[in-house]
């Protein structure tokens, strides 16, 4: 990883350079109204229009399934020791 300046001063991105950029964006929730679904929104329109080639939006649903998976089973499990909890209680 390399500062935007940095990587200019190199001159190392070049025609026909392969470059990956990752822009993270992190808010209060997924809730319709909120800015990081619009942001999800705008961006979804952006490439459906056609103005950014190569572009893959990814969410915390939809980006590593591995992830999701894992996600699900903790929340399971997570369920499953609160059921027992209110269960022994």
């Amino acid at each position: 990883m390399l500062a935007q300046s940095d990587l200019a001063a190199t001159a190392l991105i070049q025609p026909a350079s392969r470059v990956t950029y990752r822009f993270a964006v992190i808010g209060q929730g997924q809730e319709p109204g909120s800015a990081v679904q619009q942001f999800t929104t705008q961006t979804r329109q952006q490439m459906k229009d056609g103005h950014w080639r190569g572009v893959r939006l990814e969410s915390l649903e939809t980006g590593r399934p591995e992830m999701r998976q894992t996600l699900d089973r903790a929340t399971k499990f997570l369920n499953l020791v609160a059921l027992l909890a209110a269960l022994l209680a």
